[in-house]
């Protein structure tokens, strides 16, 4: 189980970091550099390359070299840790690694580099960086971190002063990277499965984590998953932190959000921007997660009022805005997780046989009334 800080050989706990990159090279390396500066003794980076075509390994191993430097607005380039050694590993790895990697204890910078054949989505492809990590560097903690994230240079030195047995995850404060408003300290969700991001946790907690920069147990992480499978890969992106956040509450974990900690994110700047493919995987992501996490008389109750309440909105949107977008992807989501239910009572057997957390304890961290009928949330 959790391991005291004085029996890590570094008098820290080993932490191994998971950047996931999809044709993003540019932010890649920004947020590769803020890692590399952090003043944390026992960390190692490895970044999955989920299928890009962009030429983001080519670029990335130029910076690893040295060749392509990066200037940032929180801070400075140092050239002088270049070059970084770059350990590069397909997604079928073979055992053989680890005895490359114990050869290589030597380097003070290095990155594993992992090429994926495709682009698997968040999911699958932090799953490969997190089973990766944990048989071939067996950390302490996970911290996985978006491609579009830059770190603080104390990020994993406060964030570890908040580790202890029975937390599971904890967040930094994330700010907005253009302009430093609050981005999130974590979400907060109704019973239907509505989120919204807090910006204050005066008066609000919240239900779940953000996974744009997020550490986690592995104890946790071998709770849910045995071999290290953390994330549920039929999601393929968003809603999987509250899926993971839901898990560990059902597990009797503790889940932190650490203001000491902070890092800057870009993310919320595009995802401004109405795309249908998001409405859909969104919505279909929380029906799947409602139905794995809940208990069968929650599942009565909320998960058809999450329907109706969705099929309302969804109706004023569509006869407001003329575009049958919003209607087609409520009824394509829908039909996908009557395609996936059998799946989706395949995990929900496994996740309701390890609870150890009721679920009116789970419904005190979630809002009773749902966001549609909220004119303000902050």
């Amino acid at each position: 189980m959790y391991k005291n800080i004085e029996n890590n050989t570094q008098d820290q706990p080993k932490i191994s970091i998971v950047l996931l990159n999809w044709n993003g090279w540019k932010d890649a390396i920004e947020c590769l550099e803020s890692l590399f500066q952090l003043n944390y003794p026992n960390y190692d980076v490895i970044l999955v390359d989920n299928g890009s075509f962009d030429d983001s390994v080519e670029r990335i191993k130029e910076y690893c070299e040295g060749k392509i430097r990066v200037d940032s607005n929180y801070f400075y380039y140092n050239a002088d840790d270049k070059p970084i050694k770059v350990l590069e590993y397909s997604e079928n790895i073979d055992i053989k690694i680890l005895e490359k990697i114990d050869a290589l204890n030597t380097y003070n910078k290095r990155l594993f580099l992992i090429k994926t054949k495709e682009n698997y989505g968040f999911d699958k492809g932090n799953n490969i960086g997190i089973q990766f990590a944990i048989k071939k560097l067996d950390p302490d903690y996970i911290l996985i971190i978006s491609n579009d994230v830059v770190a603080d240079k104390n990020l994993l030195t406060n964030l570890v002063s908040m580790v202890g047995k029975g937390v599971g995850l904890i967040q930094p404060k994330i700010y907005n990277y253009y302009d430093l408003s609050i981005d999130n300290l974590g979400f907060s969700c109704d019973v239907i499965g509505n989120t919204r991001p807090i910006k204050n946790l005066k008066g609000h907690k919240p239900f779940y984590l953000s996974g744009a920069c997020l550490l986690i147990s592995k104890d946790l992480i071998l709770e849910i998953g045995e071999d290290g499978k953390l994330f549920d890969e039929k999601l393929y992106a968003y809603f999987e932190d509250a899926d993971l956040s839901w898990q560990a509450r059902l597990l009797g974990y503790d889940i932190k959000v650490c203001l000491d900690a902070i890092c800057y994110h870009k993310g919320s700047q595009t995802t401004k921007k109405f795309n249908l493919n998001t409405f859909y995987l969104d919505y279909r992501n929380k029906l799947r997660v409602l139905i794995k996490n809940y208990s069968l008389i929650n599942i009565i109750m909320f998960l058809p009022l999450s329907i109706l309440i969705k099929f309302l909105t969804v109706s004023f949107k569509t006869a407001f805005s003329f575009n049958s977008g919003y209607f087609k992807s409520y009824i394509n989501a829908l039909f996908w997780n009557i395609r996936e239910f059998r799946d989706a009572i395949k995990q929900r057997i496994v996740i309701q046989s390890k609870r150890k957390v009721r679920d009116r304890e789970i419904l005190k961290h979630m809002e009773i009334i749902p966001f549609f009928y909220l004119k303000k949330y902050e």
